[in-house]
């Protein structure tokens, strides 16, 4: 793997990368914001029409369902297995209809204060059912069902998240029963699947989203083995600086969950050239 610094611009707390990374038949342009924590505060955007919204797979008998079906011309019963899946992913697509504001509207909001960077792209999105966030020690969830979640059902059991504000920063297990946060001594964290830990990258728990399982605790919703797309992630370094990390394909494919770590791996790499203290072996991310 061939990673280039194009460009960098500092500021006071902290400072921007332009990398790119070549990976055989991968090309891809990330961008690196890293933040000194005690000089640049990093808050939560919560947008509440996104906790309320119903990604649940749709009911099998409604007046939507029943004009899919019309248009195969069959009974739901009589169709196979592979045409009842289609139906109910077309019937799913027919209902998923997304709320939030985008980020020029969030940057609109904030004009009055000197907004560093914005990002609405990381895993807790409000539209799995195991994403989540800490704020002021309260956990911010959903109150109906996620994607492909046919009951709503409380948070409950171990979950990874990345802790900004509390006793420790960086990845840790949060225990969460009924939605309630019993880990004591967290005030601000954002969950996600972690994929690198002590520099080395951590396997990715997927669920099969084409037979309508739900993610449950650090698992995604998509195939961590042959899912290309753009990622983002975000981590922290020995000196406790915030490094967010967003990588999107240039004149190539896009990168593979496991490619996408390494990158955030040599990614650490390259700010240990400006800043001596970064251990490459203590960095955290989260997707």
């Amino acid at each position: 793997m061939e990673i280039e610094v194009q460009s960098t611009q500092s500021f006071d707390g902290g400072r921007f990368l332009w990398l790119q990374m070549c990976h055989s038949h991968v090309r891809v342009t990330a961008r690196v914001l890293e933040c000194d924590p005690q000089k640049v505060c990093v808050e939560h955007a919560i947008v509440a029409q996104c906790l309320s919204q119903d990604f649940g797979p749709p009911p099998l008998h409604s007046k939507q369902f029943d004009s899919i079906l019309e248009s195969v011309g069959n009974k739901y019963e009589d169709l196979s297995q592979e045409q009842q899946l289609e139906c109910k992913k077309l019937m799913y697509a027919a209902d998923n209809v997304l709320h939030g504001r985008k980020l020029q509207q969030i940057i609109q909001d904030n004009q009055h204060r000197r907004l560093i960077a914005a990002s609405n792209s990381l895993q807790t999105n409000f539209k799995v059912p195991n994403g989540f966030l800490v704020c002021n020690g309260c956990v911010v969830h959903k109150t109906v069902r996620g994607i492909d979640q046919r009951l709503y059902t409380p948070l409950k059991g171990l979950y990874s998240a990345f802790v900004l504000e509390g006793s420790t920063q960086g990845i840790q297990q949060l225990h969460i029963l009924n939605n309630s946060l019993q880990t004591k001594g967290i005030r601000s964290a954002i969950s996600g699947a972690p994929i690198v830990m002590n520099g080395k990258i951590c396997p990715v728990k997927g669920r099969n989203s084409a037979q309508f399982q739900p993610a449950m605790h650090d698992e995604v919703n998509w195939d961590p083995e042959t899912t290309r797309a753009a990622f983002s992630a975000i981590g922290s370094t020995k000196d406790d600086h915030i490094i967010l990390v967003h990588a999107v394909p240039k004149d190539g494919d896009a990168p593979l969950v496991k490619e996408f770590s390494e990158l955030c791996i040599g990614t650490l790499c390259r700010i240990i050239i400006c800043d001596a203290s970064v251990k490459v072996n203590s960095s955290c991310f989260t997707v």
